[in-house]
C-alpha cells in the first residue's frame, strides 16, 4: 500500500491523502487507487505532526 503525497513549499506543508490509498499487487505489477468510504480518513493529512 501506498500514499498519495502532495509537498508544500516545507515539510509541514506536505499532507498525504488517508482516504484514498494506492493498493498494489507485486507479483502481478499492477495497481490501483481504492477510494475508502469513510470520512474520518482526511484527503490532506499532515505528513508531520
Amino acid at each position: 500500500m501506498l500514499l498519495v503525497v502532495r509537498t508544500g513549499p516545507s515539510l509541514a506543508d506536505t499532507t498525504v491523502n488517508l482516504r484514498a490509498p494506492l493498493v498494489v499487487n507485486v507479483a502481478t505489477r499492477r495497481a490501483s487507487q481504492v477510494v475508502l468510504d469513510d470520512p474520518a480518513l482526511p484527503l490532506a493529512a499532515p505528513l508531520v505532526a
